[in-house]
C-alpha cells in the first residue's frame, strides 16, 4: 500500500496512516490493523479506494515521560514514608 501511497503524494503530516481504510469496488471496506511494531495493510485491488483519516486531536491527555517519572517517584515517597511509621 505504502507505494500507492507514495505514487499519489504521500500522506499529508496529519494523516493519521496506521487508521488507513481499503475501500473495494464491492463497497467493502477493509482498514489497516497494527500489533506492536508490526502493520498489516489490506490488498489492494483493481477499483480500490485508499482513504487515510486525519489524526485526531489530543486535548490535554496522556502523559510525557516526566511526568510519568514525577508520579512514580512520589508514590514510592509515600509509601516509604507510610512504612517507616
Amino acid at each position: 500500500m505504502s507505494d500507492y501511497l507514495d505514487q499519489a503524494g504521500g500522506v499529508v503530516e496529519q494523516g493519521d496512516r496506521n487508521r488507513t481504510v481499503v475501500t473495494y469496488a464491492s463497497q467493502e471496506r477493509q482498514c489497516s490493523s497494527k500489533f506492536l511494531f508490526f502493520r498489516s495493510d489490506p490488498r489492494i485491488e483493481p477499483g480500490s479506494t485508499i482513504s487515510v483519516p486525519f489524526k485526531e486531536k489530543r486535548v490535554g491527555g496522556g502523559l510525557n515521560v516526566d511526568q510519568l517519572l514525577t508520579r512514580i517517584l512520589s508514590f514510592a515517597t509515600i509509601l516509604v514514608a507510610i512504612k517507616a511509621l
